[in-house]
């Protein structure tokens, strides 16, 4: 849990007071930072994760899939977890998903990408509701509520991952 203080040159003789201050802000006690991953639930290692993340005190917390992996009620109590603890501190979060029910729940606004290009961003309520680009309106017709997301690559039309990367990167 030291590195991230030690690599922004912020490690001193307090880093045990913060680092179990993150941990506590996180619902993690401090018996666990003597655990090895393999020790820790998935939940619990998200909450680790996150715990580094904020020891640095950033403005902006990139959430890239993070509660993919895990069952849905720890993904509630980790996005809970994450929104008091935004309230909190003030940072925003740019929240990356596949499951549209959860970044609703999550955002204020939502960005789709396309090929690796924003096609349309709004209001969260209004992307999902009312999506205007037919490549959302696809997306959103996709994605059944209350079940697991359907594979982007099921959708009708070219939306395969095939091929993008070199157009993206281009």
């Amino acid at each position: 849990m030291r590195e991230p203080l030690e690599l922004l040159g912020l490690s001193d003789a307090g880093d045990r007071a913060r680092i179990e201050a993150a941990l506590d802000d996180v619902a993690l006690a401090p018996e666990h930072l003597g655990r090895y991953p393999h020790q820790l639930s998935g939940g619990q290692r998200q909450r680790v994760c996150i715990a580094r993340a904020l020891l640095s005190e950033p403005e902006l917390l990139i959430c890239d899939e993070i509660v993919s992996a895990l069952d849905a009620t720890v993904q509630m109590q980790v996005i809970a977890m994450l929104k008091t603890l935004q309230a909190k501190r003030g940072f925003a979060m740019m929240f990356v998903g596949h499951d549209i029910e959860i970044v609703r729940w999550v955002s204020d606004r939502i960005a789709v990408m396309h090929r690796g290009r924003i096609v349309e961003q709004g209001p969260a309520a209004a992307i999902v509701e009312a999506p205007s680009e037919p490549y959302t309106q696809r997306l959103m017709a996709a994605m059944p509520r209350g079940q697991a997301m359907a594979s982007l690559a099921a959708m009708p039309g070219d939306t395969g991952w095939r091929g993008r990367a070199e157009e993206a990167i281009s």
